[in-house]
């Protein structure tokens, strides 16, 4: 074992030596970070940096605290020469995509014929979570198109009077009446089976 590493270490250390004596000629010169992102102050707005930072925090699934820390912060304004938005400005920011990405959501759910719910429940760290997603075809190209309609803390027990109760808050949210739902998929759990 240790004759293989060994000769494993010369070959690389020979195949080193060749692309040295071949990059001599080369210019290895490299632009500066600030060089990089020369032209990208100008580009990039208040608005825009608020709204990067938002789909950062949101698509990494990061605590909003993150805009808070100092090495953020300093990675925000020597990229951008603007200051880095309170955590209090990217809250508000979420908060109103996420009421435009519902409204969006439930414009599309009415406009399909036909809905399907799949619901869930697991636990984790003696928590509890309910989680909904919404199934529905598109009229113009037939694509199944799958949203995320919920996924909440269940601070109640797992009977099935509360999770029908669940449920149907869901469904009144997004305004799914029962003439629209095909059906709700679940697990063969027996408070399941009962809610229905």
């Amino acid at each position: 074992m240790i004759v293989w590493h060994y000769k494993k270490y010369l070959n690389h250390k020979t195949d080193l030596k060749i692309k040295m004596k071949t990059s001599k000629n080369k210019d290895h010169s490299q632009s500066s970070v600030k060089a990089w992102v020369k032209g990208f102050h100008s580009v990039v707005s208040k608005i825009k940096l608020l709204q990067l930072v938002a789909s950062y925090i949101i698509a990494e699934m990061r605590p909003v605290v993150t805009v808070e820390k100092p090495a953020f912060r300093s990675l925000i304004k020597q990229l951008s020469e603007l200051t880095p938005p309170s955590r209090q400005a990217v809250t508000n920011y979420c908060i109103e995509l996420e009421e435009s990405k519902k409204t969006a959501l439930k414009v599309e759910l009415q406009a399909a014929k036909y809905c399907c719910t799949t619901a869930d429940i697991w636990s984790h760290h003696s928590r509890s979570f309910i989680g909904v997603t919404g199934h529905i075809i598109d009229k113009d190209n037939f694509q199944r198109k799958s949203y995320l309609l919920a996924c909440r803390r269940m601070k109640f027990s797992h009977n099935f009077l509360d999770i029908a109760k669940t449920l149907l808050d869901i469904h009144e949210e997004y305004d799914l009446q029962a003439s629209k739902l095909v059906a709700t998929v679940t697990d063969n759990a027996s408070n399941f089976g009962k809610a229905f």
